[in-house]
């Protein structure tokens, strides 16, 4: 987040306070987002009061407690529905799975995660579980470590300073470790999740870029972590590229 382009104070607290709400806190009281965010309980429950008669949280009576509501979904949908490309990019996540027989994540930056639009598990070609619109970790994933390999250092070193959470032994906790893979990824041009965020699934991760060359989101390829071997990671690197480079995706 870019600090010097917030212009309004007040805007910004009571997003802040919208953003709170995560897979891990689907459900948050007062009290509870005053002490995450140290604001004035009055002032967070006249925001909260707001949000609510927009839509966009709602309260559980039986305990107090609020959780987003339709109106983040109804947001969700539009922006879901009216992304550039969406069809295209879908059918290049389609048919990486169809190749592959692994399973297919497309994300963006998202802050300090990446944020899943398309998805596509290669058992059935169909979506399983909701993936798309959840986050997850970059230093960890692979779609994540192709997006943080190709940031500058000072945004980098933001991202890392505020912790590296070990989902897994593999996990790239250390600073410098991870710095030395990220070079590797550049390097070779893909990423590899070696069971960093899940244990027993490996993954390779790509870039994909503008007309430009800006990067501007990822893609990936993971599996059980046997299928994935020295020899098929390059193959599958080799595939993600060889759909991937002619996109001219434009803005996501």
């Amino acid at each position: 987040m870019d600090e010097k382009r917030i212009k309004n104070k007040a805007l910004a607290k009571a997003l802040n306070i919208i953003e709170c709400f995560t897979v891990d806190n689907p459900e948050l009281g007062i009290t509870e987002i005053c002490n995450m965010l140290n604001l004035n309980k009055g002032n967070v429950h006249d925001i909260i009061t707001t949000f609510e008669a927009y839509g966009y949280v709602k309260k559980n009576t039986m305990n107090n407690r609020y959780h987003l509501h339709s109106s983040v979904l109804r947001l969700a949908g539009i922006m879901n529905r009216s992304r550039p490309q969406k069809d295209t990019i879908a059918t290049l996540v389609r048919e990486i799975a169809q190749e592959t027989g692994e399973t297919v994540y497309y994300g963006i930056l998202s802050g300090r995660s990446v944020l899943y639009l398309d998805y596509m598990s290669s058992a059935s070609l169909v979506v399983p579980k909701q993936v798309v619109g959840v986050s997850a970790p970059l230093y960890c994933t692979s779609t994540g470590k192709a997006l943080l390999a190709e940031m500058d250092e000072v945004e980098v070193d933001e991202i890392l300073a505020k912790g590296l959470k070990g989902f897994t032994d593999h996990t790239l906790t250390d600073i410098a470790m991870l710095k030395a893979d990220l070079a590797l990824t550049r390097e070779r041009g893909y990423s590899i999740d070696n069971m960093e965020h899940e244990f027993g699934v490996k993954g390779v991760g790509m870039t994909v870029r503008d007309m430009d060359g800006k990067v501007v989101a990822a893609i990936s390829v993971s599996g059980p972590s046997l299928r994935f071997t020295d020899e098929t990671i390059p193959k599958i690197a080799d595939l993600i590229r060889s759909h991937s480079r002619n996109m001219a995706i434009t803005y996501f």
